[in-house]
């Protein structure tokens, strides 16, 4: 099976993403993953990355995509970098939608209305703590998932004979890990490589190590 046949395969229909329920998300990879022009003109330019994965909040969508995914990353398959690049998207979630409906819950729940004295700002109501609590354990499972691959991803971003793009997506996969045993030691290897980079190239990967420096993302631990 292909990864564009595994993608198939899901009822996209009964899985929210960031804007609904809808069974565009085959179409989007069509146009992404397999630049597929017929679906590269009705998508008019929409990214996975934006339609799972909207400014960093994930929805259930993106889950069902980590194993085509690591499929593309373990092939020579064309776009192999762009799946990548995915997946350490992915990684850089700061929580899904109901992580993001209990911040401003937190933040803004008996907050006044700044235009209506009397009345309290209009917020989303708290998530339940068992919808909290599935939505946390389903991204640590996706983060451990794709961080099980960590050798994949050191073999990827050492092997001098690819594809640089494809080296680059495997150093921002090394970058974003958080919870494996060996994260501390893959840190190290993309400050290592990107360390001996030519200074033209490494300018161009500054946000790299901004990665490397920041805490977790929140509802990831």
């Amino acid at each position: 099976m292909t990864p564009r046949e595994m993608v198939a395969a899901i009822d996209w229909s009964a899985l929210p993403h960031s804007y609904g329920h809808s069974p565009s998300v085959l179409m989007v990879w069509d146009a992404e993953m397999e630049r597929d022009e017929a679906a590269i003109e009705q998508t008019d330019g929409e990214t996975l990355g934006n339609l799972v994965c909207h400014q960093g909040t994930i929805s259930p969508a993106a889950f069902a995509l980590v194993e085509p995914l690591l499929f593309m990353a373990k092939s020579a398959h064309p776009r192999r970098h762009a799946a990548i690049d995915l997946l350490a998207w992915l990684l850089s979630t700061n929580g899904g939608s109901a992580e993001y409906r209990a911040r401003l819950h937190a933040r803004f729940g008996t907050a006044p209305h700044p235009f209506k004295p009397g009345e309290k700002m209009p917020v989303p109501a708290a998530p339940a703590a068992e919808e909290l609590a599935r939505e946390r354990n389903a991204i640590r499972e996706l983060r451990d998932r794709v961080e099980s691959e960590l050798e994949l991803w050191t073999a990827l971003a050492k092997d001098e004979a690819l594809d640089w793009d494809v080296r680059r997506a495997s150093l921002w996969v090394l970058s974003r890990m958080v919870h494996h045993p060996d994260a501390v030691e893959a840190r190290d290897l993309v400050r290592q490589i990107v360390g001996a980079l030519d200074k033209e190239t490494q300018s161009g990967m500054s946000w790299i190590i901004e990665e490397l420096n920041r805490d977790a993302p929140d509802g990831s631990t």
